[in-house]
């Protein structure tokens, strides 16, 4: 796997790889949504059904306050992403539009996780499961490019330290608080890099196995060509040779020179035959039928010493005990 903590993709994949990661990152962000919404709604239920006096619910006000925003923005979130999934794809392309608005969805979540640290505990670095999971959850789930999260980067630290203010939190503090999140956020962006390089090896991958394959579709057209125009410049001299021999019978000829042209007539149709299985199996190359005929051996045998008798002056002797014999051919 090829790794691409400070790159991108090479230059002949990158468009279609972000057309390719943003319908993905909205399809994640669409599933996203709402389990967010969902776990927002079973958190209001139980707030609204368990007695105050085991929830507590009077001693976080911020939580009543955000769990409200987010039943509100997340069904928005959820609607939008799903206009934009039909969209591109009609259009099978991401623009400026959809990559700011998964953007804003993943600052959305990490934000939403932060500050829950925050409701929990006025020292986040005591209670940092929530925003630890935002964290993993955006880097696993969507696909940037590396500016892109160094851009979300310093909103997420700009956003940290604002609420490490808004906090009052003393010098001490704050400065533990800083070390956390100078911990997190590289840690985030070595694994949003990491996912990329294997999203988008996986790409490349899949990319080059197309092209091969479309390579190897064209090379068996191109063999069915040659074959095709292989079997039809061969069926010319064969039906010449075949036209000649059926000349000589026209004359008065001796047995001998009958049984030549016999063979020579066979031999004509014993080769159109196989022009013809040729072009059959490159038609039906992905169909693997076997045809058998039955056979007598023994004729069959005579006709090949006959064909080496022509060809060599040679005695050849066939002794059989078994007439007929009959095989599979």
């Amino acid at each position: 796997m090829n790794t691409h903590y400070f790159k991108s993709v090479p230059g002949k994949y990158r468009v279609a790889f972000r057309n390719y990661y943003t319908l993905q990152n909205l399809l994640s962000i669409r599933n996203c949504a709402l389990i967010f919404l969902l776990i927002n709604v079973i958190l209001r239920v139980l707030v609204l059904a368990l007695p105050i006096s085991i929830t507590k619910a009077q001693n976080f006000p911020e939580f009543d306050f955000t769990n409200w925003v987010y039943l509100i923005l997340t069904p928005v979130f959820y609607l939008i992403s799903h206009l934009l999934v039909i969209q591109i794809r009609k259009t099978k392309k991401a623009n400026a539009g959809m990559i700011l608005f998964v953007f804003l969805f993943s600052l959305y979540i990490i934000l939403s996780g932060m500050y829950s640290a925050f409701i929990a505990t006025s020292e986040p670095r005591n209670n940092l499961t929530i925003y630890l999971i935002a964290l993993i959850v955006i880097s696993v789930m969507c696909v940037f490019e590396y500016d892109e999260v160094l851009i979300l980067l310093i909103f997420s630290e700009i956003a940290f330290t604002s609420l490490l203010l808004y906090a009052h939190a003393d010098a001490t503090s704050m400065l533990y608080d800083q070390l956390i999140s100078v911990v997190l956020l590289p840690g985030f962006y070595l694994i949003s890099r990491y996912f990329f390089s294997y999203k988008a090896s996986y790409y490349e991958q899949i990319i080059e196995i197309r092209s091969k394959n479309i390579e190897i579709e064209k090379a068996g057209e191109f063999k069915n060509q040659v074959l095709g125009m292989v079997a039809h410049d061969l069926r010319n001299p064969i039906g010449a040779v075949e036209s000649i021999a059926m000349m000589m019978e026209l004359e008065d000829i001796d047995e001998d020179t009958q049984d030549n042209v016999n063979m020579i007539k066979e031999s004509c149709s014993k080769a159109r035959d196989i022009l013809d299985d040729l072009l059959e199996a490159a038609k039906n190359e992905n169909i693997n039928i076997i045809e058998t005929q039955k056979i007598e051996l023994n004729q069959y045998l005579k006709s090949i010493i006959d064909a080496w008798k022509i060809q060599n002056p040679i005695t050849i002797l066939l002794v059989s005990s078994v007439n007929p014999l009959h095989t599979v051919k």
